[in-house]
């Protein structure tokens, strides 16, 4: 039974991220640079100069320190030491908060200019994946 929950445990751990935007939005894919762009503050544009609009799991969510620390290599620690750095300065400002992945769904899938990530892979026709990012 132990090596049962252990593998399962794995398998969680495991899990990928799946970067979404709105069906009705243009963007097909995005690169994981440009990922990365997006959402620590480098550039609010997608590739074909839309306005791209970040949304962001809360700070206790394990989906949100896998997303950055795969994507960036940052702890949560280090994220809100960067951000600090960012807003303090007037550089820029972090992607919007959403309270949950059900939320996240939801105001991507309604605004064409959002983009935002989920910890399992999306049901519906709301959203669109654009890229998987594969944990390690």
């Amino acid at each position: 039974m132990l090596g049962i929950l252990l593998m399962l445990g794995c398998a969680c751990a495991r899990a990928d991220i799946y970067v979404i935007v709105s069906k009705s939005s243009p963007v097909q894919n995005l690169t994981q640079k440009e990922v990365v762009d997006l959402f620590t503050g480098r550039t609010h544009t997608f590739a074909n100069g839309d306005y791209a609009l970040g949304f962001d799991l809360p700070r206790e969510s394990a989906t949100r320190a896998k997303f950055y620390n795969v994507l960036t290599g940052m702890s949560p620690a280090q994220l809100s030491s960067y951000w600090a750095r960012l807003m303090f300065t007037g550089q820029t400002l972090p992607p919007q908060p959403v309270p949950s992945e059900d939320d996240m769904r939801a105001i991507v899938g309604r605004n064409p200019s959002a983009v935002g990530y989920l910890g399992r892979q999306p049901g519906g026709d709301d959203v669109r994946v654009v890229l998987v990012i594969k944990a390690q």
